[in-house]
């Protein structure tokens, strides 16, 4: 199994996200780092969705795999 590991920004809702991608399942879980809008309040939950990677070419990722 793959896992890619990145971070994303939330443009709508201003918040940047840790993500863990699990490549075989195309299944993502995404963890809020930080609010950056004033006008929401702290989001807490933790999101896990089903998302094709390959869609988004504007990600970039990070693979943060120890060796």
């Amino acid at each position: 199994m793959i896992i890619n590991k990145f971070v994303d920004f939330d443009k709508d809702k201003q918040v940047i996200y840790y993500n863990i991608y699990l490549n075989d399942e195309n299944i993502i879980t995404k963890i809020p780092i930080i609010s950056i809008s004033k006008k929401e309040k702290p989001i807490e939950d933790i999101i896990i969705e089903k998302l094709d990677l390959i869609e988004y070419t504007y990600t970039f990722l990070l693979n943060c795999e120890q060796r």
